[in-house]
């Protein structure tokens, strides 16, 4: 073998020996399947929240829902998770996270649906259960965020105090039943509309 091969071939094998060092030395967030309804990437408060209080329920999933909602989701061809929403429904430049919640072992009997907002300078930390239901018919549910400006024209705005940028939107897409409610925060509380979507 010429000198020029025989470097080649040291460093061809050099390179076959670290290479799958360099491989399973990555992170192991870096190359696990990253599932759109973890709550890995809430605040840690809200996660032992929700571990403390709801150790048996789960966030509701794309495979929770019924024939239905499933559709309306693929049709309106959002992303993400269809249990989780983020925005800015509680206060302007603050971040918001609403989930819909359902028992794990089955997950149609019944939801909560909760909004937890960070401490912030004004407040402290929010976590509020603000609809639910212990009958079946939670898999025809699903979140979406939309802008409150897109949802309620002006003079709406005002009637119902509505100033935050977001509103959260709680899709029910039963067999025989559609609705839309919008969620929004006024006046010290969150209120629920009907909007026609």
């Amino acid at each position: 073998m010429s000198y020029p091969g025989l470097i080649r071939a040291v460093i061809l094998a050099g390179i076959c020996l670290t290479l799958p060092g360099a491989v399973c030395s990555q992170p192991v967030a870096d190359r696990v399947n990253h599932n759109p309804c973890s709550s890995d990437n809430f605040p840690v408060q809200f996660r032992q929240r929700l571990i403390a209080e709801f150790g048996s329920w789960k966030i509701h999933e794309l495979d929770d829902l019924s024939a239905f909602a499933k559709a309306r989701w693929h049709s309106a061809k959002y992303a993400g998770c269809p249990g989780i929403a983020v925005g800015e429904f509680r206060e302007n430049n603050r971040q918001s996270y609403a989930v819909i919640i359902v028992p794990r072992e089955k997950p149609h009997s019944a939801y909560r649906l909760i909004i937890y907002t960070p401490s912030g300078p004004q407040f402290t930390e929010e976590f509020q259960i603000v609809d639910r239901g212990d009958v079946a018919g939670a898999s025809n549910f699903f979140l979406h965020t939309a802008r409150s400006e897109k949802l309620f024209d002006a003079p709406s705005r005002r009637k119902f105090h509505i100033g935050n940028k977001d509103s959260l939107l709680l899709f029910d897409c039963g067999e025989k039943e559609y609705e839309v409610d919008a969620y929004y925060y006024s006046e010290g509380e969150y209120r629920s509309s009907f909007v026609d979507m």
